[in-house]
């Protein structure tokens, strides 16, 4: 360790207990001692995060209330209608020309 080393080391270690100092006695900044119960409080408001909601509406034909007309329409369905089965449909076209 170089003396420039030290030096910094010694600094820093002789501030320390004025670090501790700074810190000054319970009440001593002007705020009231959190130990006592008799100190006076402002009131505390609550204000809900749901105040402001508001409902959204859906009309009566979405498939949200009518559920059971979309699963019947759906049921009603091939269950692999949506798959192609042709030769191509399983090659990977990764950005070249077909």
């Amino acid at each position: 360790m170089n003396s420039l080393e030290a030096f910094a080391c010694a600094a820093l270690l002789s501030a320390l207990p004025l670090v501790a100092l700074a810190q000054g006695e319970p009440g001593a900044s002007g705020l009231p001692d959190p130990a006592d119960a008799q100190v006076t409080v402002p009131a505390l408001h609550y204000q809900s995060p749901l105040d402001d909601y508001r409902v959204i509406v859906e009309d009566a034909g979405s498939p949200a209330k009518n559920w059971r007309s979309a699963n019947a329409a759906v049921g009603k369905e091939d269950e692999m209608s949506g798959m192609d089965m042709s030769g191509d449909a399983g090659k990977h076209q990764h950005g070249g020309k077909p």
